[in-house]
């Protein structure tokens, strides 16, 4: 049997087993799809490159990166050290109206956070690796 149109489609093995059901039901068991030749249209787009502005951003971006990896070993040791003072803090002023002594340690908390992960997992765009 010929088809019209794209190459694609489903076709029966042609083995069935006996069953109660519809022999309808039955066949597309053994359905396969076979894919299509037709290659989908893929679409082009031209890339820009980037403006004055893109390369002055990622300029400071690479700079600030390399100062941050360089000086990363102290501020971790200094900012572990802040973020357990600020814990202790927390703890000796916990029932003390007026003292926002949490979310300061909330606040510092999530800076060193942020920081780990940043010198962890980030890499500004055009830095070799």
């Amino acid at each position: 049997m010929r088809t019209t149109g794209k190459q694609c489609g489903l076709a029966a093995t042609g083995v069935y087993q006996p069953s109660l059901r519809s022999p309808w039901l039955a066949a597309m068991d053994n359905v396969i799809k076979f894919p299509c030749h037709e290659p989908e249209p893929v679409e082009v787009t031209a890339t820009m490159p980037p403006g004055r502005v893109a390369r002055v951003w990622n300029g400071i971006a690479q700079f600030v990166w390399i100062v941050l990896m360089l000086l990363w070993p102290v501020m971790r040791v200094v900012a572990v050290t802040d973020v357990t003072f600020q814990f202790f803090r927390m703890i000796y002023h916990w029932n003390t109206p007026d003292v926002y002594a949490g979310w300061t340690f909330l606040l510092h908390f999530a800076v060193l956070t942020v920081l780990t992960y940043v010198m962890a997992n980030w890499k500004p765009k055009g830095m070799k690796k």
